[in-house]
């Protein structure tokens, strides 16, 4: 029951992510051909989100390090090679983000865009190989014993712990590119 409960939160939280995500491509595609209300929604969210991003980009890092975290250590998920090298990605933005927001330090919004970009290439690239259940690369054949095509759970029809993955990379990029705006 608890894994359930947990699970139903993050894919919830990873919708909201995904909404924000979207509408922010969105009106930054539209600001790059020249539509001038998504030009001026573009500006107005990266000013809003410029004075709170490094205490977002923290709480979603640390939503994310705990979920996994919880998926391996409570319910017994067995993270696969993928798993982990996202968790490499993930874990130490943490601990940066944390000491840069305490210390008010955006210096550190290239090192969150280096990280969350890596992280969203191979959540997305662990997502493919999930959904088409043919991967490039089998766990299994580098003597892993889960397989990176393992879905623990499949909720609102899209969503896995990759996915969550690269919702979170996604939102820390976000955040860290509002950071480093001019003005």
């Amino acid at each position: 029951m608890l894994v359930e409960n947990v699970t139903k939160i993050l894919a919830i939280l990873t919708i909201v992510g995904d909404v924000i995500l979207a509408g922010a491509l969105v009106s930054w595609i539209g600001a790059k051909l020249g539509n001038k209300k998504c030009g001026d929604w573009w500006m107005s969210l990266l000013h809003w989100l410029k004075p709170r991003a490094l205490m977002l980009g923290f709480v979603v890092a640390l939503i994310a390090t705990t979920g996994s975290l919880f998926y391996s250590e409570i319910a017994g998920y067995a993270p696969c090679m993928l798993c982990w090298y996202q968790r490499i990605m993930m874990y130490p933005q943490v601990l940066l983000l944390g000491m840069a927001q305490a210390k008010k330090d955006a210096g550190i919004a290239a090192y969150g865009l280096v990280l969350s970009t890596v992280g969203l290439v191979i959540a997305g690239f662990h997502y493919i190989e999930q959904v088409t259940y043919n991967p490039l690369l089998p766990c299994s054949d580098l003597g892993y014993a889960a397989s990176c095509t393992d879905r623990f759970f499949l909720n609102f029809g899209y969503i896995t712990i990759p996915m969550m993955a690269m919702t979170a990379f996604g939102l820390i990029i976000l955040a860290m590119l509002s950071v480093k705006k001019k003005g």
